[in-house]
């Protein structure tokens, strides 16, 4: 009586040539609707989980670099200050040392936009040289004594755009430069400029400056600094092994990342098993008297464990591969989103393909595992004493 319900029904038996047991967990799948949307809603949320962890373990634990790159900014070996007066003696130096790869200036100094907004302005001789020539998302780097390329955070808050005028305060003085692009780096919270360095003497002049160096491989960058103070002695006011200071905060980051994507997959596996197990319980406490009339036919547990768990993988391989599509498609936006609070408009992660279709993979099979386990519950299940129940 119950298969002329006046249904559709999508895998006739008699017709159909796929395996009995493979045609009835398909039977079963399309005939619960609800838990097919629960797997489904369940997949797609831990395929976000995956993406976002396996983002996470490609641009922070393995390659730190492009974390650093967006949140940093610039990054280099060594950094040292030196007083103005002996400028062109040390830069002669510095471009003399074969252990000297390149060096620019990337100085920092405060300015004031209306209102008496401080910003923090980086000057640098040429921006074509910075490592990070990433740090504009929007348009270019100042070329002329004129430009400035400002934080897009604080220009979005403010209504300006590329080719706007933006007047900037300094030392009691007051000029107008035409904003050449936005950036995007959270040292500042979003509150920073690039200026050249004549775009910045417009407003007033540097007591000393700051340069950033790449060094050769291979280069003791302490014992570099050390002998760069001795020569200038008096004369440098700082000296930083950048890749030591870096290296000190990013431990600390990937020691909590890693915990955080240890738990989240941990956390992922113990959500699949709690859902499954609700439905896995449902469907044997509302289909009882069917797998009853399944055994007494012939069909043994096992085979009856292979289809309840069958039944659920249309759903949630389906679920999975589309969520694991869309989530890696989205997955930079929604990170930007995320941390835009501190400055970040557009991130550029790298998508970890490798890390995705693997996890993918493994929480398929983990479904299958966990449901053919719950399912085990069928053996309970006797005609005889459903027969002596009636």
């Amino acid at each position: 009586m119950q298969t002329h319900n006046f249904k559709r029904n999508h895998v006739p038996l008699e017709k159909t040539k796929a395996p009995l047991n493979f045609a009835l967990a398909l039977k079963t799948t399309l005939s619960g609707v609800k838990h097919n949307i629960t797997v489904c809603i369940t997949m797609l949320v831990l395929s976000l989980v995956v993406v976002f962890s396996g983002l996470m373990t490609e641009n922070v634990i393995a390659d730190m670099t492009p974390f650093l790159n967006l949140i940093v900014g610039e990054t280099a070996d060594s950094c040292i200050n030196v007083e103005t007066e002996v400028e062109e003696e040390f830069l002669a130096e510095m471009n003399a040392d074969d252990r000297v790869e390149k060096i620019y200036l990337y100085h920092t100094q405060n300015v004031t936009h209306e209102g008496g907004a401080e910003l923090m302005a980086t000057l640098c001789d040429d921006f074509s040289r910075v490592n990070n020539q990433d740090v504009i998302y929007l348009g270019r780097f100042p070329k002329y004594d004129n430009e400035i390329a400002i934080g897009a955070k604080y220009a979005k808050g403010k209504g300006f755009s590329v080719g706007s005028e933006i007047e900037i305060t300094a030392n009691g003085k007051t000029e107008k430069y035409l904003i050449s692009g936005f950036t995007q780096v959270t040292n500042y919270l979003g509150r920073d400029c690039l200026l050249t360095r004549q775009g910045y003497e417009r407003l007033g002049t540097i007591s000393n400056t700051s340069y950033y160096l790449n060094l050769a491989e291979g280069t003791d960058i302490d014992a570099f600094n050390l002998e760069a103070k001795e020569k200038f002695s008096g004369s440098v006011n700082t000296t930083i092994n950048v890749g030591t200071t870096i290296e000190g905060a990013a431990t600390v980051y990937v020691s909590l990342m890693t915990i955080i994507v240890v738990a989240i997959l941990i956390l992922s596996a113990i959500i699949i098993a709690f859902v499954l197990y609700l439905l896995v319980r449902t469907m044997l406490n509302n289909k009882k008297r069917d797998y009853g009339i399944l055994k007494s036919l012939g069909f043994t547990t096992g085979q009856l464990v292979l289809q309840t768990a069958l039944s659920f993988m249309p759903a949630i391989i389906l679920s999975t591969v589309l969520g694991l599509v869309v989530c890696s498609l989205i997955i930079n936006p929604l990170t930007a989103l995320f941390l835009s609070g501190i400055g970040i408009v557009k991130c550029t992660f790298h998508i970890p393909i490798v890390f995705v279709t693997v996890a993918g993979i493994g929480l398929i099979l983990l479904s299958f595992g966990i449901a053919c386990l719950l399912s085990l519950k069928v053996k309970r299940i006797a005609p005889r004493n459903l027969l002596v129940g009636e």
